[in-house]
């Protein structure tokens, strides 16, 4: 288990950005840093908070600190029993990549506005 909330998809960011890219790459790399910022965001955002705001200052912290939506604070998640089971933010990462990579080989894309 991880700690929930999209923690450990934003201490994974940390790896995106010491990646050496080309120009094309970066766009790549830049939707998957979306995709991971996406989920903490969402759930301050749900829970009536600036998701952005929130979603930075836990990018910013350490370890399983985190924000929790239920309680509306700030705390170490894994002892507050807000946790992930790996797979779920391995596949959330894995699906992003691959419609990064996506996004890279089309010539057009369709999608609303």
């Amino acid at each position: 288990v991880v700690p929930g909330g999209g923690v450990a998809l934003l201490r994974a960011v940390s790896a995106l950005d010491k990646l050496k890219v080309d120009t094309e790459e970066a766009m790549g790399v830049a939707i998957i840093r979306e995709a991971c910022f996406a989920p903490t965001t969402t759930i301050a955002s749900n829970c009536g908070k600036q998701g952005n705001l929130v979603a930075e200052k836990v990018y910013e912290a350490k370890g399983s600190y985190g924000y929790n939506g239920n309680t509306d604070e700030f705390m170490d998640l894994s002892e507050a029993g807000v946790i992930d089971p790996v797979l779920v933010p391995k596949a959330a990462l894995t699906h992003a990549a691959s419609v990064a990579s996506m996004l890279l080989t089309s010539a057009a894309l369709i999608t609303d506005k």
